[in-house]
């Protein structure tokens, strides 16, 4: 069972549902309702904390399933002082908002995460919006090499110092051919290594460093 909400698929005509996870606030609780395809707010009108039950304003008979889900807000609960006295109360405050926050993205409580590849206990489609198989799922196929999503080691051949982020459409990649030496690019060409120019256009993951008019390689990735 996820930690952070609970479906209901049955007994939709009743209003009142109960919440049998853990909460800072019981006003952090809300509902949503899925008619097959999307998700919709509902909107709730009582909370009960000590019975730990929310009541909505009509029965959700028109939806498929509901979501009884905890949105934790992410702002800073407790400030803890130099010399303050620590109380049992402020340090569970200040843990489980952090653990509830986590579980909440994790388990993408609030179904509004779009991302690729499963995401959670709902499984989030990927790109393909067939079966979420993408570069970031174990049952999706790996790229080729210098296909788009495939990462490669190397560098344009430059010596100029390039970000994380950066991108080029004149990237090499490289292939070491001599041992206990390091690859680089000066004015000379290539050094303790040999270079192939790549199709596409590469985006920096690693940094490409430069150190006395030496071009250092690093890890790209193809995105187009």
């Amino acid at each position: 069972m996820a930690n952070s909400y609970i479906e209901y698929t049955s007994g939709l005509t009743a209003t009142t549902y109960s919440v049998p996870f853990n909460f800072l606030s019981i006003t952090d609780v809300n509902v949503k309702g899925y008619n097959g395809s999307t998700w919709s707010d509902l909107t709730v009108s009582s909370r009960d904390a000590s019975a730990k039950t929310v009541t909505l304003d009509g029965a959700p008979s028109a939806f498929e399933k509901i979501r009884v889900w905890r949105n934790t807000s992410a702002t800073q609960l407790v400030d803890f002082q130099n010399g303050s006295r620590l109380s049992e109360s402020d340090l569970d405050t200040a843990y489980q908002q952090g653990l509830f926050v986590a579980q909440e993205v994790s388990e993408n409580a609030s179904t509004n995460i779009e991302g690729i590849g499963p995401q959670g206990p709902q499984g989030i489609q990927g790109v393909a919006g067939a079966d979420g198989a993408d570069g970031a799922d174990a049952s999706a196929a790996i790229p080729d090499a210098g296909a788009v999503g495939a990462y490669s080691w190397g560098r344009p051949l430059t010596i100029d110092a390039i970000a994380i982020g950066a991108t080029s459409t004149a990237f090499h990649t490289w292939q070491q051919n001599a041992s206990g030496t390091i690859m680089f690019y000066n004015s000379s060409g290539v050094n303790n290594g040999t270079t192939s120019s790549q199709a596409g256009t590469w985006k920096c993951m690693s940094g490409c460093a430069t150190s006395s008019s030496r071009g250092f390689t690093g890890l790209w990735l193809r995105i187009s």
